[in-house]
């Protein structure tokens, strides 16, 4: 028995080991990028607001396809305790009952999207149930992962369905009676869900969009809005994608190394990519006479006036690395929107699971 008890003390030691080593080195491609206290959160953000230092996404894919959940255990410890372990232990219990949920009974869909899924929940702080039905409106968590999930064509187990839209409808109904925010909130119905939900594009654009983390994802469509998007695009990403993780320089690289862009350097593309203040303030070190009432417009007319400001123009557009949706590509965009729009229900009450 003495013998048995040793060797499993052994066994979680290493795997203590296992577990630290491997956090450690995650952290540590971080540099300086991250917290100093706090080192899976972004430096530039109060610690309040849990923004992660980059996009983990295909890190927590990577343990859940191995089932290394001892190392996910210790990251998920890390991002949502810190440094004050007091509900590890009531942690690990929600950690374990998150991952004994089965995705795969509501939904038949790629196994990738299913580890997406579950990282969403896991980067949101959502392994707990508590308050998540609040995901379907406030801060509009389901139309993050709408977005995610508008790159997979699925089928429903629609009867499966049935106890989350009793669950729905149940928060609904409460709801409505604390506040009138949530009359205009329609009940779920079986009968809305469709058994088949298929995404018919032409282009490789879908493709091209699975080859990336669902961070990055999200990082390309805050090149757009609904139905609409801006000609140019220089990797600004939105606040609700700094929330889910994301390293703009190296996600706006390898976004921009797909295939799906073109590089540009007009100077048509400023009135898009530049802001007011920053182009006044550069202007102005090199010598420019910028009168304070100018908008944005009136300062790129100006400066397009002299061959002097046509230069400080180009170089501060060749700063900017601008891309240009292709045009080609525009079309299947347009279908990926309406179909965010059609899976938006489905995935309102997989928020529910």
């Amino acid at each position: 028995m003495n013998i048995q008890n040793n060797f499993c003390h052994q066994q979680k030691e290493k795997r203590k080991k296992r577990v630290n080593s491997k956090l450690t080195e995650l952290i540590k491609t971080l540099g300086e990028k991250s917290h100093p206290e706090f080192p899976l959160l972004r430096k530039e953000y109060a610690t309040s607001s849990r923004m992660p230092a980059t996009d983990f996404a295909e890190w927590i894919v990577d343990q859940l396809k191995e089932k290394d959940y001892d190392s996910l255990f210790a990251f998920v410890s890390e991002f949502y305790l810190g440094k004050d372990k007091s509900r590890e232990k009531e942690l690990h219990k929600d950690f374990q009952f998150f991952l004994s949920k089965d995705y795969k009974s509501l939904i038949e869909i790629d196994d990738q999207a299913i580890y997406e899924i579950q990282a969403f929940f896991i980067l949101k702080s959502g392994i707990e149930d508590f308050n998540r039905e609040f995901w379907i409106a406030e801060d509009k968590e389901s139309e993050l992962l709408c977005k995610i999930l508008s790159v997979y064509s699925f089928k429903l187990n629609a009867q499966s369905f049935q106890p989350l839209i009793l669950k729905a409808n149940k928060f609904l109904k409460e709801m409505r009676k604390e506040t009138d925010f949530w009359k205009d909130y329609k009940n779920y119905k079986l009968n809305d869900l469709k058994n088949e939900y298929t995404l018919n594009t032409k282009t490789n654009l879908v493709n091209q969009l699975k080859l990336i983390p669902s961070g990055k994802r999200l990082h390309f469509f805050d090149f757009t809005t609904i139905y609409t998007y801006r000609k140019y695009w220089n990797g600004d990403s939105s606040y609700k994608t700094r929330g889910y993780g994301i390293n703009e320089m190296e996600s706006f690289k390898t976004i921009s190394e797909l295939g799906i862009f073109n590089s540009v350097s007009t100077i048509e593309s400023l009135s898009e990519i530049a802001s007011k203040s920053e182009l006044k303030e550069k202007a102005e070190s090199q010598n420019f006479d910028i009168k304070k009432s100018w908008t944005l417009k009136k300062i790129i007319e100006n400066l397009s006036k002299t061959e002097q400001g046509i230069s400080f123009l180009n170089e501060y557009i060749n700063e900017k690395n601008i891309l240009e949706f292709k045009d080609e590509l525009k079309s299947d965009l347009q279908i990926i929107f309406k179909y965010q729009s059609e899976i938006k229900k489905v995935v309102d009450l997989i928020i529910m699971k």
